[in-house]
């Protein structure tokens, strides 16, 4: 994955919102929940493909996206 890109929203930076790129293009996005049951856990989806997921950790979510990513654009199933 090529980085994390800060949502913007209305002109303002998102805190804990991030849009997933790889070479220059958007593929995901990575969002830290701040309310409800699931506060304090990371949401993260791959655009292509619909899979998503809620982990613990801002790192397991990068790796969410990133295999979602390889697996759709390989058309391999990495587990």
């Amino acid at each position: 994955m090529a980085g994390l890109v800060a949502t913007v929203i209305g002109g303002q930076t998102a805190p804990f919102d991030f849009a997933a790129a790889f070479q220059q293009e958007k593929v995901g996005r990575i969002l830290k929940m701040m309310h409800g049951p699931a506060a304090g856990t990371w949401f993260w989806t791959c655009d292509d493909g619909g899979a998503c997921g809620t982990v613990e950790t801002n790192d397991e979510a990068v790796v969410g996206v990133e295999r979602a990513f390889t697996q759709r654009i390989a058309g391999a199933d990495l587990r």
